[in-house]
């Protein structure tokens, strides 16, 4: 059920609702993406895609946030913006274990949903009439299973990023685990953009969208070190705990 309201999300114009009692807030870039579906498409197909698109990324990020929230985080909120979004939640008393399923969850609910649906039409056995229905559904459909399986990449700030961070975490310093998941970002994005200029030569888009994400995690400063006592005082650490497949950094108390 959805509530909806005009609010402000970090002094940022937005609109906020409410799904499975977490609130989303929907920033005004999200509009962009039919801005560049346009050149490619027609505007009622843009809209379409982009309406399936959201959906999709609304399911992913409430996987994160109702297992953040079966868990005990306080605080549980999404936040949608151009080409994705994020949860964020205060973790207190939740392990890194934990908080390795809760990085999984959300790419887990979007293969599982979007994956049969996926290869059921690829395959015949699912056949959705032309129109505004069939590009919501396929805007869905492809967002949520390859959005899904993109972002258990093992490259900050992805999931699959914060997923290689609470692993190693169990085991090593937090810290040191993420700047091993930072190292491992940089190969991973390497071969992100490999593969994305092999089977999609036309699209630079592709690349590009990598290479911003990528920059976001590599770039974005150890949320797990430590300051000295006196920068502690002066810039006191977040305790939100964004999870996501388009950035944020991730902090810990």
């Amino acid at each position: 059920m959805l509530a909806g309201s005009t609010g402000q999300n970090s002094g940022v114009s937005s609109m906020t609702v409410s799904v499975a009692s977490v609130p989303v807030h929907v920033h005004w870039s999200v509009l962009l993406v039919v801005l560049i579906l346009v050149p490619q498409i027609e505007l009622r197909p843009a809209i379409g895609w982009t309406a399936g698109f959201l959906l999709a990324v609304v399911l992913h990020e409430l996987g994160h946030a109702l297992l953040a929230k079966r868990f005990g985080a306080s605080q549980v909120q999404i936040s949608l913006m151009m080409f994705g979004g994020v949860t964020t939640f205060i973790p207190t008393g939740i392990g890194h274990g934990k908080r390795f399923l809760i990085s999984a969850a959300g790419s887990a609910i979007g293969i599982a949903v979007g994956g049969p649906l996926y290869w059921a039409e690829r395959f015949g056995s699912l056949s959705i009439p032309p129109g505004d229905l069939q590009n919501i559904a396929r805007g869905f459909v492809l967002s949520a299973f390859f959005w899904g399986v993109f972002n258990w990449l093992p490259m900050l700030p992805l999931d699959g990023g914060h997923m290689l961070v609470h692993a190693l975490a169990l085991k090593i310093n937090p810290g040191t685990a993420h700047t091993i998941a930072r190292a491992v970002s940089i190969v991973s994005a390497a071969g992100a953009v490999f593969a994305a200029q092999v089977y999609f030569p036309d699209s630079s888009f592709l690349t590009i969208f990598v290479v911003i994400i990528a920059a976001q995690g590599i770039f974005s400063p150890n949320p797990y070190r430590i300051p000295p006592p006196r920068e502690r005082l002066e810039h006191p650490p977040r305790n939100d705990d964004p999870l996501s497949g388009i950035g944020g950094t991730m902090s810990d108390r």
